[in-house]
């Protein structure tokens, strides 16, 4: 791990030196620069840095008066891959070990159904 936006996505350097994102909410992978220096130019290069660090959605979740605190990130009530949206609305504080956790189980559960499945997620205490 390299480094991590504010909403737990992560962006990891893999032994070829590439530089790829870890799309937490909607469980993607994905090569976004060659390197890190590479990484740095592209920040500077179309909406790149709002999309991969989430500035204009952070910025209006602060003033909505949803700051972070140590050890916590934004997360979704709603995840991305269940057709949720990244709006203030839809977003959540969380202690970011939770978001790691809640987000690999949900992965785990649904990575064998097809795009569109109907799914049905219930709590419980366990």
């Amino acid at each position: 791990m390299w480094l991590v936006n504010r909403f737990g996505d992560v962006f990891a350097v893999l032994d070829d030196d590439r530089v790829h994102m870890l799309g937490v909410g909607g469980g993607t992978f994905e090569r976004v620069a060659d390197s890190r220096d590479h990484f740095c130019d592209l920040l500077d290069v179309d909406d790149n840095a709002s999309e991969w660090l989430m500035i204009s959605l952070i910025d209006a979740l602060v003033a909505a008066g949803k700051p972070l605190k140590s050890g916590y990130c934004y997360g979704y009530l709603r995840n991305p891959v269940l057709g949720g949206n990244c709006a203030v609305a839809n977003s959540i504080v969380i202690p970011i070990n939770e978001h790691f956790g809640l987000n690999a189980e949900l992965h785990q559960q649904i990575k064998d159904l097809p795009d569109g499945a109907q799914v049905t997620i219930k709590f419980t205490d366990d």
